[in-house]
């Protein structure tokens, strides 16, 4: 049955798949598994003189028919990985892999988001989300208005904290009220990578 199970000897490495799966996509297993089928080795095996790496991310496209991904925050797209998918899948004639990397189209699976982070310490890293990444950090000074209690009670930080005492002190002249100071600010500009699954149509 062409469901049943079978085994690919790529290289030394040996992958179970199924015949349906293998000729949904390519020329290749199609012309393989026609009348000019491949003599199995003595294990049962079908041997491919390809590398086998590179086949386990084409094999994988073939039974999810989802289109692959290799990117990183730091080094950005494996360029060589997929220019060696890209060899594999001509030879196994995969032409929706081959035009989806030859259109570069691995670049609207990932969306870079670029958002700004205002703090009030310069311990930014321990505070961000683990998915951002830090581009630039840069120090700011702001005015920012607080209240102070002409007593000196800390516990009164804002006008309807402090009580007649407190007014009386005022009006006597004693300093208090609203205030303003200058105060340092770190901003970090981050950014964020998006994974967007794209599919064959």
């Amino acid at each position: 049955m062409s469901d049943s199970p079978l085994t690919l000897n790529v290289g030394g490495t040996l992958f179970t798949t199924s015949k349906d799966t293998l000729t949904a996509e390519s020329e290749y297993f199609r012309a393989l598994f026609s009348e000019n089928f491949a003599s199995p080795l003595h294990n049962g095996s079908i041997f491919i003189d390809r590398d086998p790496e590179t086949f386990a991310h084409i094999l994988q496209y073939l039974r999810t028919n989802r289109f692959p991904i290799f990117h990183n925050s730091n080094k950005g797209f494996d360029l060589e990985l997929y220019a060696n998918i890209r060899s594999d899948a001509l030879f196994y004639g995969i032409d929706s892999l081959v035009e989806f990397i030859e259109k570069k189209r691995f670049e609207e699976q990932v969306e870079v988001i670029v958002t700004q982070h205002t703090f009030s310490h310069d311990f930014i890293s321990q505070t961000l989300s683990s998915k951002l990444v830090i581009e630039s950090v840069h120090r700011i000074e702001i005015e920012e208005e607080y209240w102070k209690c002409p007593r000196g009670i800390y516990a009164h930080w804002s006008s309807n904290r402090c009580g007649k005492e407190c007014w009386k002190r005022m009006e006597n002249g004693d300093e208090g009220g609203s205030m303003t100071r200058t105060v340092p600010k770190w901003v970090a500009v981050c950014t964020e990578r998006v994974y967007k699954e794209v599919t064959q149509v």
